[in-house]
C-alpha cells in the first residue's frame, strides 16, 4: 500500500472544499452551477448544501432565482470546519457514525492522530486556499455528470 491509498480525509471533503472555493470565488452562484462544475448530480450534493447552511458557512435563497453565497468571510471558514460538516452529513445519511468520520475513534491513538489532523485543517482557511497559486486557475466544469 502506498501513502496515497491511505484514507485520512472524511468522504466528500475534497468536493465540499471545492464547492466552497467556487462559491467564494463567484460571490453568488446557483447550487446547480456548483454541482455542475464539480461534475456531481445536484441531488447528491444537496445534503452538503443543507449542512453548510445549517453550520452558518453559506446562505441561500430558494426558488427560480435561487442562489448560494458565503455567510461570512472566507478567512473565517476553515477546512477543519468543512471536515466536521462532512462528518455530520455522513452521520445523517447513514443514521450512525461513519467509521471514517472525525467523531469515531475506536482506539486512543487514532483519536489523537485525528485530533492533530483536524487541528492542522483548522489552521487552513478558504482565503488561504484562494490565495494559493494553484487556485489561480479557474475550476473548470467536470465531465462526470452532464445533467443538472
Amino acid at each position: 500500500m502506498t501513502d496515497d491509498q491511505i484514507q485520512i480525509l472524511p468522504p466528500g471533503l475534497v468536493h465540499l472544499v471545492e464547492a466552497v472555493l467556487i462559491i467564494a470565488r463567484e460571490g453568488k452562484t446557483t447550487k446547480g452551477d456548483v454541482s455542475k462544475r464539480l461534475g456531481l448530480h445536484c441531488r447528491y450534493f444537496e445534503p452538503y448544501f443543507r449542512f453548510l447552511t445549517k453550520a452558518g458557512v453559506t446562505t441561500s435563497l430558494t426558488g427560480p432565482t435561487g442562489c448560494v453565497w458565503l455567510a461570512r468571510p472566507a478567512a473565517g471558514i476553515s477546512v477543519g470546519e468543512l471536515a466536521r460538516v462532512c462528518a455530520t452529513v455522513a452521520i445523517s445519511i447513514t443514521g450512525r457514525e461513519h467509521t471514517r468520520s472525525l467523531q469515531w475513534s475506536p482506539h486512543p491513538l487514532i483519536g489523537l492522530m485525528r485530533s492533530r489532523m483536524v487541528a492542522q485543517m483548522d489552521a487552513v482557511t478558504i482565503a488561504d486556499l484562494l490565495a494559493d497559486p494553484y487556485f489561480d486557475r479557474e475550476l473548470e466544469p467536470r465531465k462526470r455528470w452532464a445533467g443538472k
